[in-house]
């Protein structure tokens, strides 16, 4: 006969692990289909501040660059996982993601079913999206404008003197 107190009836052990099973697949699903659903707005907006000149194009290929080797980093890390040898840091994957590689990161979470699991490792995640998305949003305000113009047309301004041909002068 079971000690009532100090631990539950089997039956409701049991259940409550169903249960919290089923709110663990629900968060899953939901996230998924919330995560695709915030990949499309984000990448709408992007091309949209774009296509109205808020945001020059430099910023957009950053975010595509950026995706690509965080996509490539969280496969390296899911093979390196299944095989027993090094892995990559969370540091780092949460670095890139800091970085504007967070669409990346999150299709190759939801492809390759990569630090997934993780509640810990997911809302760190979160937090680097939010943060991403609020530095990419700030440069939409004045000052932000202010800075990314400056930047910019001084990285231009160095690009095309390392471009530019020499001049020929006789003497």
């Amino acid at each position: 006969m079971e000690n009532t107190a100090t631990s539950e009836p089997k039956i409701w052990q049991g259940q409550r692990q169903v249960e919290t099973d089923l709110i663990t697949n629900m968060f899953l699903i939901t996230g998924a289909f919330m995560s695709t659903t915030h990949l499309f707005l984000f990448a709408t907006a992007l091309c949209a501040s774009c296509f109205l000149g808020y945001t020059p194009l430099f910023i957009p290929v950053i975010y595509v660059i950026v995706s690509l080797v965080t996509y490539g980093i969280y496969a390296k890390d899911k093979s390196a996982a299944e095989n027993g040898s090094w892995r990559v840091s969370e540091t780092t994957l949460h670095t890139l993601s800091l970085l504007g590689g967070w669409p990346g990161a999150r299709i190759a979470q939801l492809a390759i079913r990569h630090k997934t699991a993780k509640t810990g490792f997911q809302l760190a995640f979160w937090i680097t999206v939010a943060v991403n998305c609020a530095g990419l949003a700030w440069l939409h305000t004045k000052p932000g404008a202010i800075f990314l113009n400056t930047y910019t047309f001084k990285v231009e301004a160095l690009i095309i003197n390392e471009m530019r041909v020499p001049t020929i002068t006789p003497t």
